[in-house]
């Protein structure tokens, strides 16, 4: 089971992606088995290594991730919208309170309204200003806000 508080996790990857002419590896997350990417579990598998790598090094991460959008949008929209055992690795960043690579996860065009699974032990189908206002994150709700977070989510959280 993956505890995403703690990021336990025991497979890292090297991306390598077909669409890419002359580039190989996009991104290396530490641990590095190189695979060919197009199956789901391709995807689910970086994505959990996204999120393993959300507590080591995020700044590492950052680069990386910027390199995966610059080339390849799609794909690093499907990659932060994986669902992992109720996760996704843009919940995770906000669960974390990471602003900068909450913004960077947006940037791929992750939809801003998306849900999370039922996690082990939570409420189903959080959105990320759900756990945003659970952490009490002021900064992490604002930027949702202005990024267009649907209002009528608010509203009925409210009433």
């Amino acid at each position: 089971m993956l505890d995403i508080r703690t990021g336990a996790v025991c497979n890292c990857y090297d991306i390598q992606h077909p669409n890419i002419q002359g580039k190989s590896n996009i991104m290396t997350l530490d641990g590095c088995l190189c695979k060919k990417m197009g199956s789901r579990g391709d995807i689910h598998d970086i994505a959990t290594a996204v999120m393993a790598q959300m507590r080591h090094d995020e700044s590492k991460l950052i680069r990386q991730l910027r390199q995966l959008i610059k080339h390849d949008c799609s794909l690093a929209c499907l990659v932060f919208s994986t669902d992992i055992e109720g996760w996704t690795p843009i919940h995770a960043c906000a669960l974390r309170g990471s602003r900068r690579l909450l913004k960077l996860m947006l940037r791929a065009k992750v939809d801003i309204n998306i849900r999370m699974g039922h996690p082990s032990g939570l409420p189903a189908h959080c959105s990320l200003l759900h756990i945003a206002a659970h952490r009490g994150d002021q900064k992490i709700t604002e930027l949702l806000v202005s990024r267009g977070f649907v209002t009528y989510y608010v509203l009925w959280i409210l009433f």
